[in-house]
């Protein structure tokens, strides 16, 4: 889900797999996404089965994904929750990402 006017976060819990990873940030100056959207937006995806993690990031407003701070909290879920498949595993010439 991206950021925007608060909408209830219904369909994506519908397409969420138990145990789906997801990382929801937000900037602490956000003016557009609230901090009840975030929690209400989690709670539900916990509801559904996912594995929600969420991350407020100091001094930032509503926008994608900037700065040090946040770019940490990111490489630090995926690190935990992605691991590449070499090419042989896959048949690909192409490494690929999949859930731990």
């Amino acid at each position: 889900m991206l950021g925007g006017p608060a909408r209830p976060p219904v369909a994506a819990s519908s397409s969420c797999r138990a145990g789906t990873p997801v990382l929801i940030t937000r900037g602490e100056c956000d003016r557009v996404v609230g901090e009840a959207a975030v929690s209400s937006t989690a709670n539900v995806l916990r509801s559904a089965g996912c594995a929600v993690q969420t991350a407020t990031i100091p001094g930032k407003g509503h926008g994608m994904m900037d700065g040090q701070a946040e770019a940490s909290h990111v490489m630090r879920f995926w690190s935990q929750h992605l691991r590449a498949a070499p090419p042989a595993e896959t048949g690909s010439s192409l490494v690929e990402l999949a859930t731990r």
